[in-house]
């Protein structure tokens, strides 16, 4: 094999290395930096509903009748199926100051106890400085 078939074979393996390296560190450093930025996006509409939960316990000083805003579905039917998507709050689940579920978009969760290891993911709902959910 000559010198020129040699260089010409370590030249393409250089370069699909250096594509290749800087694919795998790129789309690693990607995924990573959108995974925190969803994070941070969770954790900012989390604060903001529970602001509005708070709100809807100082009007009714109960869960009564919250469960309905958790429960919201949306179905698109088209001639092949249907698409069920839940709603903006069916991600969440809303529990009581005892850690049971009192509303979310999932009923057979509904009546549960929730672990205090999967209470502390949660945002504290505040009224008065007491923690009512």
């Amino acid at each position: 094999m000559s010198f020129s078939w040699k260089l010409l074979g370590a030249m393409v393996l250089a370069v699909s290395l250096a594509v290749g390296g800087t694919y795998i560190f790129s789309t690693h450093g990607i995924r990573s930096g959108f995974a925190a930025y969803l994070s941070r996006m969770r954790q900012a509409q989390g604060q903001e509903l529970a602001e509005l939960l708070g709100a809807y316990w100082a009007q009714n000083h109960s869960w009564a009748g919250v469960s309905r805003f958790f429960a919201f579905q949306v179905t698109i039917t088209f001639s092949h199926g249907a698409i069920r998507q839940s709603g903006p709050l069916g991600q969440y689940i809303l529990v009581d100051n005892r850690g049971k579920v009192v509303a979310c978009g999932e009923p057979d969760y509904m009546g549960r106890t929730v672990s205090q290891e999967e209470l502390r993911y949660g945002i504290p709902i505040v009224h008065q400085g007491e923690v009512v959910g």
